[in-house]
């Protein structure tokens, strides 16, 4: 009998982008597994069942078992957050080779301050960087200046960055995302915040989108975004999917600065916040993602996004209000929102995504 093919997610934490992913696969047919190392909760259990084909709640510890865990399973993929990778790495071998070099190449970027290096040795614009082990924080703020941005080398989702103002700034904010081996100053660019995005195979990019964004909360992935056609932000991220050798999910952020030049100042590999919202821009990279997987033969019905929609991301828009714990604004925001989603990706995306809601705005409120 044959094995239905597996696309395999692995999270410390969730991901509204993989559930999403998961509800459009299933729809197509696939299998979906959630390997997670949250809190093993009745909830957050319910959530995974609904959202995924098989579910399995594990220790951290036990990442490098992954590949046993997966025996029987045709994998075509594994889809990831940053803080399960380096241990995640270590059951590439165990996995089928074209998985197992994906995950390993991923790995080997996983480091910011090693993929801005390895950027500005392959002519990809990055602003210049510092490890903090390496000098004090008075030395980065001579090398390279005020504001400073200050970064952990493995984070995503905008958390662990500081952007300081003062010298004081920066130590204080060295103090609280110690330790200095794991951070790194970076020069900052002052500009305008534009992303593109993209599925892409050996070839280069399948589908890709530009953007730009209209509303987010500090550093946090914006909630609200605008397609744009601008051909400075195609052609860096173009250059960096083939200098990096980058396949699959791709989002890259980068800045415009007063001079019109672009500058890649993070890259995450893997499906992000507001893919699925993008289809209202007539993209759906599902497609492209199937493509590159061999799963399909038809080309993607939309390879570049229009210029000029508006995109409120969902689940991100609620996401928002879940951080600030405020229930009757985070069910306005799913009411308004979820309904679109819902009807592409079938009730039983909408009550799980609407369980995980609640349950993030409970957590949210025993926090504060």
């Amino acid at each position: 009998m044959p094995v239905t093919p597996t696309v395999v997610f692995v999270e410390h934490a969730r991901q509204g982008a993989f559930g999403q992913l998961a509800a459009a696969l299933r729809r197509r047919g696939l299998r979906t597994v959630h390997i997670t190392t949250a809190r093993p909760l009745w909830i957050n259990r319910l959530v995974s069942r609904l959202m995924y084909d098989r579910s399995l709640f594990i220790a951290e510890d036990a990442l490098p078992t992954v590949g046993k865990l997966l025996e029987g399973e045709d994998v075509r993929d594994v889809q990831h957050t940053e803080y399960v990778l380096e241990r995640l790495a270590q059951a590439a071998p165990a996995l089928p080779a074209a998985v197992g070099d994906a995950i390993a190449h991923r790995a080997a970027l996983l480091d910011k301050f090693a993929l801005g290096q390895l950027c500005a040795d392959r002519g990809v614009a990055a602003p210049d960087k510092i490890e903090a082990s390496r000098c004090t924080p008075d030395e980065a703020v001579a090398a390279l200046g005020l504001p400073l941005v200050v970064k952990v080398k493995v984070g995503a989702s905008g958390l662990g960055v500081r952007i300081a103002t003062t010298a004081r700034d920066v130590h204080d904010a060295v103090a609280h995302l110690g330790p200095v081996d794991g951070l790194f100053y970076e020069r900052y660019i002052a500009g305008d915040y534009l992303d593109y995005s993209a599925v892409a195979g050996p070839t280069g990019a399948l589908q890709e989108v530009g953007t730009r964004t209209v509303a987010a909360t500090a550093t946090a992935p914006p909630s609200t975004i605008e397609t744009v056609d601008e051909l400075g932000l195609t052609e860096i991220g173009r250059k960096a999917v083939v200098e990096l050798g980058l396949t699959g999910f791709i989002h890259i952020d980068t800045v415009r600065d007063a001079d019109g030049r672009y500058w890649v100042m993070d890259v995450n590999l893997r499906a992000w916040g507001s893919m699925a919202s993008l289809r209202r821009a007539g993209i759906d990279f599902t497609e492209g993602y199937l493509a590159m997987l061999g799963l399909s033969d038809r080309p993607p019905t939309c390879v570049a996004g229009p210029a000029g929609v508006t995109v409120t991301a969902f689940t991100g828009v609620v996401d928002v209000q879940i951080g600030r714990g405020r229930v009757f604004a985070t069910l306005a925001a799913y009411a308004r929102y979820a309904p679109a989603h819902i009807r592409r990706l079938g009730l039983r995306y909408g009550v799980a995504s609407l369980l995980a809601a609640l349950a993030g705005v409970a957590a949210a409120k025993l926090t504060r």
